[in-house]
This record gives C-alpha cells, sequence and structure tokens, in this order.
C-alpha cells in the first residue's frame, strides 16, 4: 500500500466515523452560550465554572419544542409561557410565537445539567 492510498483509507475511515449518517436532517441553529458555575444568577466568588450552558432560539427551538413529548404547561416564570421539559432541557413558547430552549452541560463529567433559573 502507497503512502497516499494509506491517508486516503484513513481518511476515507475518519469520514465515514464522524460525518452525519446520509439520514440526518443537520441545519443551522441561532441562540448563544455562556460558561457558567452552579449559581446562574450572581454566583459567588470563586465559584467553579464548569458548566457550558446553551440558548437555542428561533426555527431550531421551535422544532425541538414541537418535538417534545411532554406536556406544554404554564411556565413558573412567566404564566404567559408554555413550557415543556425533558430531563434537564427546557423549552418555552412565547404569546407572540417565540421559542426558546435552554440546556447546560457538566465539563467534568459531559452530564446535562439546567441552564435556566425557572
Amino acid at each position: 500500500m502507497t503512502s497516499r492510498t494509506a491517508v486516503v483509507a484513513a481518511l476515507t475511515m475518519v469520514v465515514g466515523v464522524v460525518a452525519p449518517a446520509p439520514a440526518m436532517d443537520t441545519r443551522p441553529l441561532s441562540g448563544t452560550y455562556a460558561i457558567g458555575s452552579a449559581t446562574l444568577v450572581d454566583p459567588p466568588p470563586g465559584e467553579s465554572k464548569d458548566r457550558v450552558l446553551f440558548y437555542i432560539d428561533g426555527a431550531a427551538a421551535k422544532e425541538i419544542y414541537d418535538a417534545m413529548q411532554a406536556e406544554a404547561r404554564p411556565s413558573a416564570c412567566d404564566p404567559s409561557l408554555r413550557s415543556k421539559t425533558a430531563g434537564m432541557l427546557e423549552c418555552s413558547r412565547g404569546p407572540g410565537g417565540d421559542y426558546e430552549c435552554s440546556i447546560g452541560v457538566l465539563l467534568t463529567k459531559g452530564t446535562s445539567v439546567r441552564a435556566s433559573v425557572c
């Protein structure tokens, strides 16, 4: 096997492992993220920033909200919002049709955590 053939074979294996399956319909999403700590609002000085917090909005948030199996309930923070949860994933729909989802991931373990206060 030539070195060029070996490189092509290696790239083919890598691309085959990391490329999404053709049946997966991936699309861009909009939102924001933050590196934060366990105390989401006004954390005490020195508290470890051990999580990444994702806030998704727009069409992606609507699609996630619509796909969630949970029953929509009034939000504890704002009764005009309808919220759904699945584990630590939380999505809400506003009265004007705005959608937002949030989830956090611990950077130490990769497990999901809440990313919103309410």
